[in-house]
């Protein structure tokens, strides 16, 4: 019953039937909302990566050495069909290489699966969301089942930048069901406590990027793994950020490998990742970097100072 309200003659029929068809259509995205765990918006999704890897000349016989990577990773024709995600990328050596195959002709079938295009080099892969087993991972276009490497649910976020960019480069674990309600993270980390040299993970639920606040999940993770006997040594850490759509938004790394030299430990080399969203979704914003803000005011007010000491320098000279 609709208390304190009368609906009268026509106009109060109508509103009843909008009413109803208002309740209907909520009901309706509500439950639609509760059928998939993607919240995917764009039919295309760019990501920028760079890789700069520095090797140092720590036994004196050559010159220390840079590499720089960089790519755009492009997944487009973006769907979501309950568990699943499928788009086209353009590294079909990724996904072969995840086949087993012991003849051309089941490449080739392979091939015809994946929908290969010649033209762009591209295929399309269907990424799943299996809940029966907890699992995330790509599909066999022939088989159904999992192939190459997957992540078990609740998901180690300290295991996922490995995956993500590791094992996928970058094209796996970029979408995470994160509305689904089984859906979460490992929250318990004593056994990387007890396996790592100074273990740390801080956990966030926002971030910035590009200068803009967003709520999501973000992590950032550090640790140093250490080869008593074959006297190396790993310094790792990691921060990255999915929005709360489960889209990631930014995954920096960065990786300092030491090797034993004359009974001392030397770094050997320095690797440093960048792998970013290369637009951003401006309803999500949620709030800007004041520092970043203030700091670019401020440079606009002196630029502006300066323009007009000029100015009246100018008038003054001109008189």
């Amino acid at each position: 019953m609709l208390r304190g309200c009368k609906i009268k003659g026509r106009g109060g029929i109508a509103f009843l039937i909008a009413l109803i068809v208002l309740t209907s259509t909520v009901s309706n995205t509500s439950n639609a909302q509760l059928d998939t765990p993607w919240d995917v918006s764009r039919e295309a999704y760019v990501y920028n990566y760079k890789q700069t890897r520095k090797t140092f000349d720590i036994e004196g016989t050559s010159e220390d050495k840079t590499y720089i990577d960089e790519k755009t990773v492009e997944m487009w024709e973006v769907n979501s069909t309950g568990n699943e995600i499928t788009f086209r990328t353009n590294n079909l050596v990724l996904f072969l290489g995840c086949v087993h195959c012991e003849s051309p002709e089941c490449y080739e079938e392979y091939r015809e699966a994946f929908q290969y295009n010649e033209t762009d080099d591209s295929l399309t892969v269907t990424f799943l969301y299996d809940k029966v087993e907890g699992k995330l991972g790509f599909i066999d276009p022939i088989l159904g089942t999992f192939f190459g490497f997957t992540m078990d649910t609740p998901l180690d976020p300290v295991e996922l930048p490995g995956y993500c960019i590791g094992l996928w480069e970058g094209r796996g674990f970029v979408f995470l069901p994160v509305l689904d309600s089984d859906f979460s993270f490992v929250t318990d980390f004593q056994n990387y406590e007890s396996s790592y040299e100074e273990f740390n993970i801080q956990i966030d639920d926002t971030f910035t990027f590009d200068g803009k606040k967003f709520e999501g999940y973000s992590y950032e993770i550090e640790y140093t793994f250490i080869d008593d006997i074959g006297g190396r040594k790993w310094v790792h850490y990691y921060k990255y950020s999915y929005n709360t759509k489960g889209i990631l938004y930014t995954h920096y790394a960065e990786t300092d490998f030491y090797r034993t030299v004359e009974e001392n430990l030397e770094k050997s080399s320095h690797i440093e990742l960048k792998y970013d969203i290369d637009s951003i979704d401006e309803n999500l914003i949620v709030g800007v970097n004041w520092p970043l803000s203030l700091f670019g005011f401020v440079i606009i007010i002196a630029i502006w100072k300066k323009k007009n000491r000029k100015n009246r320098f100018e008038s003054v000279t001109k008189n």
